[in-house]
């Protein structure tokens, strides 16, 4: 079992999680960081580091970031294949850096998608209509 530490006011990051979480029910447990409720001291962490990047606390205690808590999380959802790319050394540097973009810009990313994650799906209305539709 995986803890996601993720930022649940993040429409895109909501989307992703619940997404992962779909495919591996019992294997991922999703935490929303930005709750008013939670608090990040019970982890080690502060709210600011977990806004700033994705968190994974595996069963064992350890916590993976960033780029490594995107592949902990695929390989959890069966979905190994899609990101073995992150591993590849030499090109490591690459992720990190498309990774901190994403994450610097995923407010806008979810407006530009117009991506709605309330009510307990979540909806992508691209060019004005429903283009895609995650039920949760």
């Amino acid at each position: 079992m995986l803890t996601a530490y993720f930022d649940g006011s993040c429409p895109c990051c909501t989307h992703s999680m619940l997404a992962l979480q779909r495919r591996a029910p019992t294997g991922i447990r999703l935490v929303d960081a930005a709750a008013a409720d939670f608090d990040p001291a019970s982890i080690g962490r502060t709210r600011l580091a977990l806004m700033t990047e994705l968190c994974v606390q595996r069963m064992d205690g350890t916590h993976l970031n960033g780029v490594d808590a995107v592949h902990a999380l695929f390989g959890a959802a069966g979905l190994a294949w899609l990101a073995w790319p992150l591993r590849i050394r030499p090109l490591r540097r690459m992720w990190m850096a498309a990774y901190a973009a994403l994450v610097r810009n995923r407010y806008a990313i979810s407006s530009a998608l117009k991506l709605d994650c309330s009510g307990g799906t979540c909806t992508v209305r691209y060019l004005g209509k429903a283009s895609w539709r995650d039920e949760s």
